[in-house]
């Protein structure tokens, strides 16, 4: 008849190590180790013969329940109990961002001062501030990093196993344009649109007719500046051909038979 010491065993919900010595009717007698549970692992051998000091390791309990289960070594039970993990509280729950970032806090309340946590954020662009583990209650700070594209976007922020769900606004992209000077370069005249776009923002220039050309910035992202020029008008009628450029249309009129008779006009607001 084997014995087993202790008979029982409580672990907290952070789990841990343990052993029981089996004390053994004989050198020759033989016995086997096994574990009523996955969260309980032998970590010494699992059969022998004779008296021995069996090890083992309980792990984390991760739940909210506490549980129970038992090592057997020898005929004998060893009954192994583990509390649950502790409950925490996120205040508040969610946060939204404008596309310009900022930063934010929460509120961690703790079933008690010894209760351990960790922090993470789910996305790159949401940074956390203060330590990324602890015990009991915290105010966890954290920065948003600006939103440079076009599509808004969600994270989380995950405390003590409970959730903060941040959104965060696209860019919006508000263009302006400024028209530069015509300057004659040889038979033709040259000119330019300067553009101021918030960065992550892209745009493009596009000529509605052969004889205006953009030579270039035909597309950009940012602020830029479009190049473009004009073909001296050989025919006897005056023309009118349009420049898109980041939402805007200019419409550049042309004197017949002439290369000097231009003028631009913006005659369409984007957005």
């Amino acid at each position: 008849v084997f014995s087993l010491t202790p008979a029982t065993a409580s672990f907290s919900a952070a789990g841990g190590t343990g052993s029981a010595v089996l004390v053994a009717p004989s050198a020759s007698a033989a016995w086997t180790a096994t574990s009523s549970v996955s969260w309980i692992v032998l970590t010494s051998a699992a059969a022998g013969t004779g008296a021995k000091t069996v090890t083992y390791t309980v792990l984390a309990n991760t739940t909210t329940a506490a549980r129970a289960g038992a090592l057997t070594v020898g005929g004998r039970s060893l009954a192994v109990t583990q509390d649950a993990a502790p409950v925490f509280s996120l205040t508040p729950a969610t946060a939204s961002f404008s596309a310009a970032g900022g930063t934010g806090s929460a509120v961690l309340v703790a079933p008690s001062a010894s209760a351990a946590w960790t922090a993470a954020s789910s996305v790159t662009w949401m940074v956390l501030t203060s330590v990324a583990s602890g015990t009991g209650a915290k105010t966890v700070t954290y920065t948003v990093l600006a939103n440079t594209t076009t599509v808004a976007r969600a994270g989380a922020l995950t405390v003590g196993g409970r959730t903060l769900a941040v959104t965060q606004a696209a860019l919006v992209c508000t263009n302006s344009i400024v028209l530069g000077p015509m300057t004659a370069s040889g038979s033709t005249y040259v000119s330019s649109v300067a553009v101021t776009s918030p960065a992550g923002c892209s745009w493009t220039a596009v000529s509605g007719v052969a004889w205006m050309t953009i030579s270039a910035g035909a597309s950009g992202t940012g602020s830029g500046t479009v190049r473009y020029s004009i073909a001296a008008n050989t025919t006897k009628t005056t023309r009118s051909g349009d420049l898109t450029v980041a939402g805007y249309t200019i419409r550049v009129t042309q004197g017949a038979q002439s290369n000097t008779q231009l003028t631009q006009t913006l005659v369409d607001i984007a957005r």
